[in-house]
This record gives structure tokens, C-alpha cells and sequence, in this order.
């Protein structure tokens, strides 16, 4: 290991840990280290309920209110816990076509399942915020006495600083399979608000960092898709009634059915499609159901959203295998 990783705390060990073997989609320029994804080893191994956390590093109440962000577009308050650990709380609106705390929790589980990093987080169903006044934007989802209910925790490592947004068609990794791979994991989740300014590069801090390439905010997924009149966010009829993937294109690329930041379908080299596709193919359905879970599902929620990914990761190995016979 490098001595500069030596000296980051526990989130960027999560990272080194989830790395053990091959680590691909780098970039080294002026003694940068620049990663988007790390080999996950044993897929079918991973706990992805807790993902990149811990019960141990899971957030503890009670909860004090330390402010209100005006950042993104749904309500969020920074809070402690009874560690004095700094979390970010993204509280759920009474619309459920735009609550995004669930989606967000369960796509990270299976971005880092596969090996892409992810900021960690956390289902909170309910607590209590010990000073919480003069919300503005949270007062609608935060009640007497400062209760809520369904809300996401997210910290960040002090060791790490943000070093700007990234494009996620536009960088350094073009060309890769695992920059491939993602844009096919952002598809296979119909994730349709890929825009830069909810991407984040996390840098670690002295000489040589090491820079890692986020989406930071995954809640506008498991709905409806890009180019529908009403995107939603964790709706499973929309979702399991989404076709992703058009198949197998001039017989060495593959297209999906939706373009991300662009117009144009996403298309992706044959042999990507292939590389991402034996990743995916090694989760469980136990695997499935437990990400779920992790998001705060209800038991039908559950069931329906892990049948309807199963059912989309079958359909990219139908699609891969229908024009090419063994």
C-alpha cells in the first residue's frame, strides 16, 4: 500500500478494502492517482446490506441539529450524532414521486456491489432532532419537537477534500470498460439526473493524491426514465415496465435504449457489455433483496423492485447471447 493511504481514515480504507486485487480505471497524471472503480473480488460475498458501512459506523441518536443545507433540490439538514460524527440527513417530502432516500440508498448498495465507489449512507425510519428552528425548506418534513420519518445519513471523511464536479461522458476514463460499465449501471437503474453537478471527485489531501470519481447523488432512480412526461424516483411500475436495452449493434457494439447526458441511445463496445454483464451476473438473489432492504423497502417493495432488476440483468444476457450463437 502506498504510504499516502496510510494516512486516510476509515471511509477511504472502505475504498482500499473494496480494492484488494486489480484496480482498474485509473488515470495517473502529475502524480495524481484518478479512480473510478476498484475489483470488488467475490461478488456473491458482499454484504450489501450495509455496503461500504457498518452497524458500527451506522449513524447513533440521539440527533442534534447543527444547520439546514440549501444544497440540491429536496430538504436537507447536517446533524450529529451521539458520537459526534457529522452526518448529512436528506429527509423524505410527502410527495413519494419525489422522494429520492430510498432509490438512493439502494443504487449505492449495487454500485458498490460491483466495484464503483459510492459516498456511505444510511436508512434512518424515524428519529428526533434535538434543536431544530427556523427550517425552512425541511419544515415541511421535520416535525414538533424536531421528528421525522424515512430519512437518508450520509457522511464524508474529514480526510477527504472535494475537488470539483466530473462529466461523466466527458473524462479521462473514455474508452474503459469500467467507465462503460457505468454508464450501463446508470441505465440498468434508470437513473436519469446524471449531470455533473451531482458527481463529485474526493481527493485526498497532501503530496500524490489520490482523486475518486462519485456520483454523488443517486435518488432520481429505480422509476420512470429519461424522456418520460412524469419522471418518478422508486416506482416500481415504472420501473419494471422500463426497456433498457436494444441489443447488439454492427456486430461489435452494444446499444441500449436511452442516451444519459446526450440524445443519442448509449452504446457501449460488445466486449464492455460482456465485462459488465459477468459482474451483475454474479450477485445473489438473496444479494438483490438484501439492497432493498437496506433502502427501508416494505416487504412487497422488496419482492417487486428485486425480481424487476433480476429480470433486467436477464435481459442483457439474453440480449448478449441472441446474435451470437456458441
Amino acid at each position: 500500500m502506498k504510504p499516502l493511504l496510510r494516512t486516510v481514515s476509515v471511509f477511504l480504507g472502505l475504498f482500499v478494502l473494496a480494492g484488494i486485487g486489480e484496480s482498474s480505471a485509473r488515470v495517473d497524471a502529475a502524480a495524481t492517482e484518478r479512480v473510478l472503480w476498484r475489483d470488488p473480488g467475490p461478488i456473491a460475498k458482499r454484504d450489501v446490506y450495509w455496503g461500504m458501512g457498518s452497524p458500527d459506523r451506522a449513524p447513533k441518536p440521539p440527533f442534534t441539529f447543527v444547520k439546514e443545507s440549501s444544497s440540491g433540490s429536496r430538504p436537507k439538514i447536517e446533524v450529529k450524532d451521539a458520537n459526534g460524527v457529522k452526518w448529512m440527513a436528506k429527509l423524505a417530502p410527502a410527495d413519494p414521486l419525489l422522494n429520492e432516500v430510498n432509490a438512493e440508498i439502494a443504487a449505492t448498495r449495487l454500485m458498490w456491489a460491483i466495484g464503483y465507489l459510492v459516498d456511505e449512507n444510511y436508512f434512518v425510519p424515524k428519529g428526533r432532532i434535538t434543536g431544530a428552528a427556523d427550517l425552512e425548506r425541511a419544515a415541511t418534513v421535520v416535525g414538533p419537537g424536531g421528528n421525522f420519518t424515512d430519512a437518508r445519513f450520509e457522511r464524508r471523511d474529514p480526510e477527504l477534500d472535494e475537488a470539483g464536479f466530473w462529466d461523466i461522458e466527458k473524462n479521462q476514463f473514455k474508452g474503459s470498460k469500467e467507465l462503460s460499465g457505468f454508464h450501463a449501471a446508470m441505465l440498468l437503474m434508470n437513473s436519469w439526473d446524471v449531470k455533473p453537478l451531482n458527481t463529485v471527485i474526493l481527493k485526498t489531501k497532501g503530496d500524490n493524491p489520490t482523486e475518486f470519481y462519485i456520483m454523488s447523488d443517486l435518488g432520481s432512480t429505480f422509476g420512470s426514465m429519461k424522456g418520460s412526461n412524469n419522471r418518478s424516483r422508486w416506482d416500481l411500475e415504472k420501473y419494471q415496465t422500463t426497456k433498457w436495452v436494444t441489443g447488439i449493434v454492427k456486430g461489435t457494439q452494444f446499444q441500449f435504449n436511452y442516451p444519459l447526458l446526450g440524445n443519442e441511445p448509449v452504446t457501449i463496445p460488445l466486449e464492455h457489455a460482456k465485462w459488465f454483464a459477468g459482474l451483475l451476473s454474479q450477485l445473489t438473489d438473496p444479494q438483490l433483496k438484501r439492497l432493498f432492504e437496506a433502502a427501508g423497502g416494505t416487504p412487497a417493495e422488496v419482492a417487486g423492485f428485486a425480481s424487476a432488476l433480476r429480470t433486467k440483468i436477464s435481459e442483457l444476457q439474453a440480449a448478449l447471447k441472441a446474435d451470437n450463437p456458441k
